[in-house]
């Protein structure tokens, strides 16, 4: 059993390493699988195909979040949580993101929703999927204080909050800031220090 348990992990590194080694040709390696999905008619291969082309979309940074925003934007019904959601999905429906989906989404929604708290702090926003989702769940004397490093992402954010619905003083504060005080300044608001 030991011996078998060993030779998993020396197969996991083998493919590990070998997935560092062959990272820049995976350009090359999607074209090649692709023609041959088209030429031979595999539909596994096609498959293979379509994740390895999200994957290097998602790995050089293609996915835009002013894109997300700007779909959103311009798809949901202004001033309805459920329609941001779903357009949301939609779009990932359609193109490689980073958004966390709606079934991961429910799961936080009965995690937000079981422990009922008056506050919630969430580190890192990608267009506010997850922001959205916090805030309906929320009581209406709730606050989601969120803290985002890049200041344009921030802004998206919060402007995808804003279009869900939710005023700022319903309990959305978004900090975009790189220095040490931002977290001095978490802890006054949410009175942990």
């Amino acid at each position: 059993m030991f011996f078998k348990y060993l030779r998993s992990c020396h197969n996991l590194i083998s493919v590990m390493l070998l997935s560092l080694v062959f990272m820049p040709l995976l350009p090359v390696v999607v074209g090649i699988m692709t023609t041959m999905a088209a030429v031979y008619h595999l539909p596994l291969l096609a498959l293979f195909s379509q994740v390895f082309s999200g994957f290097l979309k998602l790995s050089q940074r293609k996915v835009c979040v002013r894109s997300i925003h700007s779909y959103v934007f311009n798809n949901c019904t202004h001033g309805q949580a459920e329609s941001v959601l779903m357009t949301f999905d939609l779009y990932s429906n359609m193109h490689a993101t980073l958004n966390i989906g709606p079934v991961k989404g429910e799961f936080l929604d009965m995690v937000v929703k079981s422990k009922c708290p008056q506050r919630a702090l969430e580190f890192g926003t990608h267009c506010g999927y997850a922001s959205v989702r916090i805030l309906r769940m929320l009581p209406p004397t709730g606050k989601l204080l969120t803290v985002e490093v890049d200041p344009l992402t921030a802004d998206y954010a919060e402007e995808i909050i804003l279009i869900a619905g939710f005023k700022h003083h319903q309990g959305s504060d978004i900090w975009s800031s790189k220095s040490s005080g931002i977290y001095d300044r978490q802890a006054t608001e949410l009175q942990l220090g």
